[in-house]
């Protein structure tokens, strides 16, 4: 039986040697455990390799023979991560008994067991000096620990979802990641809180740092790579490749190279330096437990997690491959054409009417046309032009004109927008009968307001004040409140244009170019074949195609690429994810449902305005709409934006309300006639002054501008039938100085509702 057992395991090796790419030979593959293996870890000597695993076991292997040293047992549960102290004396595990356990390596015992997590501990790793030991969890934090004591140094709150992940950086800084979408860096030493990266779209199952240092590297659910700046949290890089999430990452020990995992059963090798692809493995691998991969210490040798071909997917992820590397070919050249390209994104805001249709036409190299007020939004291609930026590496660079509407209804629908802006432009008509200036301060601090959501690792943006119309005579606004205006809020130039006489607009183009700071945007790097997919998707978008089946879309380019559609297997998968790759741009979109692609997202925002509009105009003043309304369509929208197809509208007026409920801009409530969409935004019933509430009260206060939050929070404990309100209230629900203050104006005041208890 043994012999048989090990001619298949022969047979099993030999397959996997057949499809290995140049560069890259298997050395030998580790079998013993009953059940999956999660994070492997070398020793600092790299003679030893330890695998956890749901076995509940943890193996020592000898690294040069494949032997079996020693079991080390003693969890109650699946162990999901091990990590060598540095000098690899100790080892520290992690399980979802919620423990850690300390093992003494020269004998196999156990020395202590940490105990203080609440639930799963998913990783742990010791600082570089060997004094501290982290260990993340689901029970959302982080924990510290003297390993010689297991005395419980700190414990670190801020995250909002279970902690999947957790690395120290050469000089012992922390980085802690998870299903709260955010990757968070630490001070190891005081457990303080030193800098949050921005919120991703996608989970973060796996960070490390490079050994080189000044690279933070993530892998993400949405299948990219992202390579950070963790001393400012800038963004330096967006990898794609994978057509899965990335499930674990790691640097080879000097940093030339760079090696992640995916679901999508590959490994794939990086220069993390230029972002070019060098090299894909294939592995067949589950996402069950983040399975592992570790570059050896000193050696080109990479073990990884995974299992042998035509193994059931009930049996992934049981042995452990290594890999010796041929750092000459897999360095020499890439496994494939990249493509690198940089996107700057530019708006144009102000209130309706004062000229930033005509504006954007003239902007953007298109013939100028008188226009009336357009509601919505448009998208155009400013400008696009290859950089070459290294020997053999070319740099697209495309910058996008984004115009947005000015009507009131639309302004709470456009701060979804604002992220990223590189070049604003407010704009204001120059001979406006009212105040040419009103809209000015909502919109200045509309990007204000967006720069602080993003933090300190948003987009250097340049901001210029425009006033357009001039033709129609000059300013009617004193040269004093004009610079007054620009002093106060910093904008970084003035232009007096006219879109109709051609004013100013060259100017301004160059001012627009040159405002943007192209080595401080982040670089994607992509493959050929994605490029060229979202070349294909872009061009279907600019036909004006409303949308269309995803299996429509690639079978169209599957036609168009009948060489591509041979030659790859996965093209249907890397098809996928190219769709999510400009979905995270906001230029296409996926619907939830029918498998539809909406090409032309911009709708969303017309019908959401309208919806908003609806609302807004309801005599009760509650900012209201019945959802069977909504979704019948039994509202105005613009003629212009109409859409004359009813099944085709069905589909835009669900993905509306969709899109309006996940970001919190209606609530749906239900009431004794059916459900309703509520608008926080436009809830501006008053009130007559009430006594104070009887019984038990709750005060929550706000500093600073917090816009809809507290409206949104009062309609929410409104309906939900805990509470009741009182006293006198704004727009947005709360006691203050400025009655009827429309919410989506913002409130500056501290506000404080006050909702008694049923």
């Amino acid at each position: 039986m043994a012999n048989k057992s090990s001619e298949q395991h022969r047979r099993a090796d030999e397959e996997v040697r057949k499809k290995l790419p140049p560069g890259v030979k298997l050395v030998r593959t580790l079998r013993g455990h009953t059940d999956w293996i999660g994070r492997i870890a070398w020793s600092p000597d790299g003679r030893m390799l330890a695998s956890p695993s749901g076995d509940t076991t943890i193996r020592l292997w000898d690294a040069e023979t494949g032997e079996c040293l020693r079991t080390l047992e003693g969890h109650a549960n699946a162990v999901l991560s091990v990590a060598f102290d540095r000098p690899g004396n100790t080892l520290g595990s992690g399980s979802a008994d919620k423990t850690i356990k300390l093992w003494d390596l020269a004998s196999g015992k156990l020395i202590r067991t940490l105990t203080g997590h609440s639930d799963y501990v998913r990783d742990v790793a010791f600082d570089p000096a060997g004094d501290t030991l982290a260990s993340v969890s689901d029970d959302q934090t982080v924990k510290l620990w003297e390993p010689a004591s297991g005395k419980l140094l700190h414990t670190l709150e801020g995250h909002q979802g279970w902690v999947l992940t957790g690395a120290f950086d050469p000089t012992g800084s922390l980085a802690s990641a998870g299903t709260d979408r955010t990757i968070l860096l630490w001070e190891s030493s005081s457990g303080r809180l030193l800098r949050t990266l921005p919120r991703d779209q996608a989970i973060v199952s796996s960070v490390v740092f490079s050994p080189a240092g000044g690279i933070l590297a993530s892998g993400m659910g949405d299948s990219t790579i992202k390579l950070w700046e963790p001393a400012s949290g800038k963004l330096l890089r967006t990898l794609e490749g994978h057509t899965k999430d990335v499930i674990s990452i790691d640097f080879l020990f000097d940093g030339r190279l760079m090696a992640s995992k995916g679901n999508d059963g590959t490994i794939r090798f990086w220069n993390p330096q230029t972002g070019e692809r060098l090299g894909v493995l294939e592995e067949e691998s589950s996402i069950k437990w983040y399975p592992g991969i570790a570059f050896h210490p000193r050696l080109p040798l990479l073990a990884t997690v995974g299992s042998d071909p035509g193994t059931s997917k009930d049996l992934y992820d049981r042995l452990i491959h290594i890999w010796e590397l041929d750092l000459a070919v897999l360095l020499g050249q890439a496994a494939e054409p990249s493509a690198h390209y940089v996107n700057a994104k530019m708006v144009l805001v102000g209130d309706t009417g004062v000229g930033k249709s005509g504006l954007s036409l003239v902007l953007t190299n298109q013939p100028f046309e008188a226009t009336d007020s357009t509601p919505g939004r448009r998208v155009w291609t400013f400008d696009s032009r290859d950089v070459k930026i290294g020997e053999n590496v070319t740099q697209t660079r495309e910058t996008l004109l984004w115009d947005l509407a000015g009507q009131p209804g639309y302004r709470v629908i456009h701060q979804l927008h604002l992220n990223e802006v590189a070049v604003a432009l407010v704009v204001f008509d120059a001979r406006s009968e009212t105040d040419p200036l009103a809209g000015v301060r909502h919109w200045e601090r509309a990007l204000r307001l967006a720069q602080q959501r993003q933090g300190n690792t948003c987009v250097p943006m340049k901001k210029f004040l425009v006033s357009a119309r001039n033709d129609r005579g000059g300013v009617s606004v004193s040269k004093e409140r004009l610079n007054a205006l620009i002093e106060e809020f910093h904008f970084d130039g003035y232009f007096e244009t006219s879109a109709k006489e051609g004013w100013d607009i060259q100017k301004l183009r160059v001012a627009m170019e040159q405002a943007i700071d192209w080595k401080q945007l982040p670089e994607v790097s992509s493959s050929q074949l994605f490029a060229d997919i979202k070349s294909f998707l872009l061009k279907v978008k600019k036909t004006g195609r409303l949308l269309a089946p995803a299996n429509q879309l690639y079978d169209e380019f599957a036609r168009r690429h009948r060489k591509t559609a041979k030659k790859v297997a996965n093209l249907r998968d890397q098809f996928d994810t190219c769709i999510g790759r400009l979905e995270n741009r906001d230029l296409i979109r996926r619907l939830t449902f029918g498998g539809y692609v909406l090409l032309q997202p911009e709708l969303l925002d017309a019908y959401a305005s309208a919806m908003v509009n609806t609302a807004k105009e309801e005599p009760d003043g509650l900012g209201s709409l019945a959802e069977e309304s909504a979704l019948a369509g039994r509202f105005f929208v613009p003629k212009e934006q109409k859409i004359t197809d009813s099944a085709q509208e069905q589909l835009l007026l669900h993905a509306t309300v969709e899109e309006l409920v996940r970001h919190d801009l209606a609530l749906q409530e239900n009431a004794d006639d059916g459900r309703y969409l509520v608008f926080p935004s436009q809830f501006n019933r008053d009130y007559e002054d009430a006594p104070e509430p009887k019984g038990k009260a709750l005060a929550i206060t706000f500093d600073g501008p917090v816009q809809s939050l507290y409206s949104t929070l009062a309609v929410r404990l409104g309906h939900s039938g805990l509470f009741t309100t009182g006293g006198r209230k704004c727009g947005a629900t709360h006691r203050c100085s400025a009655p009827r203050r429309a919410a989506s104006a913002g409130c500056s005041c501290t506000s404080s509702p006050k909702l008694a208890a049923a």
